[in-house]
């Protein structure tokens, strides 16, 4: 034995060529080379399965922040034109950041009042990629001063690069906003 070392429990001193004694244990710890080498094939192929998951996820997870975003934007404009009592316009932004139509499908957006147009109150926009499309026929959602929108329920659509549509964001009459989730497979 070493000095400064206690035998272990059960082991059995012995001889070793130059005479020294040696503690044997029978139970040896430690990995071989093949069970090694088997746990990293087994991670490397979990990761390499689980990885594009994962990227997917993310993307829809920001997607949804995003989409939540807008419809908490809609409905704050409706509130802040019926707690200041004016009339609210939340409009996609073109490149010279005016008020630009539905179908152009803008990702910046932003709230101000209808007759005060630079006095911005609140701006969003979606991930890259991303845009909303509406009907052509509006030049953004107005909402009066008792929360409700003019004209007939308004649809709109969440849609990527690829021309795919994500999501549905539907604004009642009434000012109410909700999300929808298309079929799989929908286009824009």
């Amino acid at each position: 034995m070493q000095l400064g070392t206690l035998p272990m429990a059960g082991a059995v001193p012995r001889a070793n060529d130059s005479g020294m004694n040696i503690d044997c244990n029978d139970d040896e710890s430690g990995l071989t080379l093949l069970e090694l080498t088997t746990a990293l094939l087994v991670l490397a192929l979990v990761s390499v399965y689980s990885v594009p998951s994962m990227t997917r996820w993310k993307e829809r997870l920001i997607l949804d922040q995003a989409v939540n975003g807008a419809v908490a934007a809609i409905r704050w404009s409706r509130a802040l034109a019926i707690v200041e009592h004016q009339r609210m316009r939340l409009c996609a932004l073109d490149t010279a950041e005016l008020c630009g139509p539905f179908a152009a499908g803008q990702s910046r957006w932003r709230v101000a009042p209808e007759l005060l147009p630079t006095d911005v109150r609140h701006r969003f926009s979606l991930p890259p990629g991303y845009s909303i499309v509406g009907p052509d026929s509006r030049p953004g959602i107005l909402f009066q001063t008792d929360g409700f929108t003019p004209g007939s329920n308004l649809t709109l659509k969440v849609c990527n690069a690829e021309n795919a549509w994500r999501r549905t964001i539907v604004i009642s009459n009434s000012g109410r906003a909700r999300l929808e989730t298309p079929a799989a497979g929908a286009v824009c």
